[in-house]
């Protein structure tokens, strides 16, 4: 449901916009959807990853929009919180990472 409240916000701006900032909105579409696939099926590292290149993603549109001069609080406020809680995501998958190699040297 998040997924498709902020790909269709980008989405929606980018064209609105008539930049080629389209084409960032629509990789980050497609990073959105294969973060599904590399929660349930993909290792750790993988996951770490795809939520980096997400949040790496939101932050170039976000800073795409805000040297257009978008005024939309809205659309900064999701894009905000959506980095901040993919970084977050990224972090605690980055814990599990060292967690599982600290318990491999105990064994």
């Amino acid at each position: 449901m998040w997924l498709l409240l902020v790909a269709g916000l980008t989405i929606e701006l980018s064209l609105g916009s008539g930049s080629n900032s389209f084409w960032f909105s629509a990789v980050w579409c497609v990073v959105g959807v294969a973060l599904f696939p590399a929660a349930i099926y993909g290792s750790c590292t993988v996951l770490r990853n795809v939520l980096l290149l997400d949040a790496i993603l939101a932050l170039t549109i976000l800073s795409h929009f805000l040297l257009q001069g978008f005024e939309s609080l809205f659309a900064v406020g999701i894009l905000v919180g959506q980095t901040a809680f993919a970084i977050y995501l990224a972090e605690l998958t980055n814990r599990q990472i060292l967690e599982y190699k600290r318990l491999e040297i105990l064994k």
